[in-house]
């Protein structure tokens, strides 16, 4: 997840978008902090059913990440909300994986919690670090 959270910001940067960001309240932390609990609990636990295998898991990550990328309401008309829509979907398909991962035989939403958690936490770190967090 620290990972996917440097190469979307090199991407921003060298695509020079990096301005385009929103501006956040710290208490925003909170809330994202709760999203990652309740997203994976929505995409990776009640609508991915453990058993899921083949063609319909394939199915279930692909349309999955689709809609996960698309409620975050990125804007697709610009560059910044493109690049944010593509790494929200490889985000998502990394946390499938994770969750149907061969190491994860009981597919416990415990990686997907922790690596979601992470992602925003990266999020938010590099967005104090770009000066975006409003402290007023």
């Amino acid at each position: 997840m620290i990972l996917i959270t440097i190469a979307e910001t090199a991407v921003e940067h060298r695509l020079g978008v990096t301005t385009q960001q929103s501006t956040i309240a710290p208490s925003f932390l909170l809330a994202m902090l709760g999203a990652s609990v309740i997203e994976e609990a929505v995409f990776r636990g009640f609508t991915a059913p453990s058993y899921f295998g083949g063609r319909k898991l394939l199915a279930l990550i692909l349309i999955g990440s689709v809609v996960f990328s698309a409620i975050h309401g990125f804007d697709l008309q610009s560059t910044q909300g493109r690049i944010s829509a593509i790494f929200a979907f490889v985000t998502s398909i990394w946390l499938y994986l994770a969750r149907f991962n061969p190491l994860n035989p009981e597919r416990s939403l415990i990686p997907c919690f922790t690596g979601h958690a992470v992602r925003n936490l990266a999020v938010f770190g590099v967005k104090w670090a770009q000066g975006f967090i409003n402290w007023n």
